[in-house]
């Protein structure tokens, strides 16, 4: 099927299911309702990243609201610091006297995009804790144009998938195999939808816009690469480590949510997504993957909305289709290259070039 066909079966879809109008509908056939006013998540120990604004900081938030210590992990200390003193005066405020305690917040400074950073950040959590329940990988960032970080690496490509997921979460798995009941979220897109994974090059736009014939760059279908392999990631994970571990990996969709991301990414395309969630709508789900008991969760599974979701829609009348589908050999090449690019490299005339 061409892609103008599967974008506007996405586009169908998202209008049913992402919007505001989607979480009502779904809120109401919720098995357990009132779940995450009544949990409580005493003694446990969360990860958010990305936790300075958006849905980040709105998890964080629900989840020392609850009683856990959370590690907001911030690029900007100055914005972090910021977030972290807001959530801190909101939940003192509006939690029964004398029950807040200013050390279920912890900040740390880290841009996830960053090799060096997230090792940095895995090194200083793991000096602090001896487990970790969950970790809300949820850092990202929707570009208009291409750029690459510190390290050479495509922001899109470190930032949601190389550094910030899976090098991070590689990094801190024996602290989630110390926890009881752990968990990864790795907070994916309905965007995803729109594409399989391209391959490392393809993804990262790593080949130059020459004319003949590569890709100009383009920041949503970048994030789609991404966000798609995410997904990919999660079911992955639950091969090789969910057994042995007992951690349960899921990918989600928060659905379209009026976050500055989807405001200075969209402008004023993003009416077309209206009515968009609040910032609540879009972080429940996410805030009950990580708080919901594990035996509740479908290890590997896309969630949105407390419930798995099929992956793929590119078929007609949105079945599943086989265009955005990759083969086993694609996904073995996609796991490859995450486990060689995350020891450092560079990239040369569109392959990865290991250190």
């Amino acid at each position: 099927m061409g892609n103008s066909i599967v974008t506007s079966q996405w586009f169908v879809h998202g209008r049913s299911k992402y919007t505001s109008t989607g979480y009502r509908k779904a809120a109401k056939s919720y098995a357990d309702p009132t779940i995450l006013e009544t949990i409580s998540l005493t003694g446990q120990v969360y990860m958010v990243t990305g936790a300075n604004s958006g849905i980040g900081k709105e998890v964080a938030e629900y989840l020392a609201s609850r009683g856990s210590k959370v590690y907001m992990v911030c690029r900007n200390e100055a914005r972090g610091t910021q977030a972290k003193e807001e959530i801190a005066s909101r939940l003192q405020s509006k939690l029964p006297e004398g029950t807040w305690q200013p050390s279920l917040l912890q900040l740390l400074i880290a841009d996830v995009g960053l090799r060096a950073d997230v090792l940095r950040l895995a090194d200083e959590f793991t000096a602090k804790e001896g487990k970790l329940d969950a970790l809300v990988c949820n850092a990202g960032a929707l570009l208009n144009s291409k750029q690459f970080n510190a390290e050479g690496v495509e922001t899109t490509l470190g930032c949601h998938l190389l550094h910030g997921s899976y090098l991070l979460t590689q990094s801190l798995l024996p602290k989630l195999s110390s926890a009881p009941d752990p968990r990864v979220v790795l907070v994916s897109s309905g965007g995803m939808y729109l594409n399989k994974w391209p391959g490392a090059a393809a993804a990262s736009f790593a080949e130059p816009e020459d004319g003949n014939g590569h890709a100009a760059y383009d920041g949503n279908t970048a994030y789609s690469y991404s966000k798609r392999a995410q997904v990919l990631l999660a079911d992955e994970w639950r091969k090789e480590h969910g057994e042995s571990t007992g951690i349960k990996f899921v990918s989600c969709h928060p659905g379209w949510v009026a976050t500055p991301g989807v405001d200075g990414a969209f402008g004023d395309k993003q009416k077309w997504l209206e009515p968009l969630r609040d910032m609540w709508e879009g972080s429940e789900g996410v805030c009950w993957l990580a708080a919901t008991p594990g035996d509740t969760l479908e290890s590997g599974a896309f969630y949105l909305d407390r419930k798995p979701q099929t992956k793929h829609i590119a078929g007609a009348f949105m079945t599943e289709g086989s265009r955005t589908k990759n083969s086993a050999e694609e996904v073995s090449e996609l796991m490859a290259f995450l486990k060689e690019a995350s020891v450092g490299g560079s990239w040369s005339e569109g392959q990865w070039t290991p250190p």
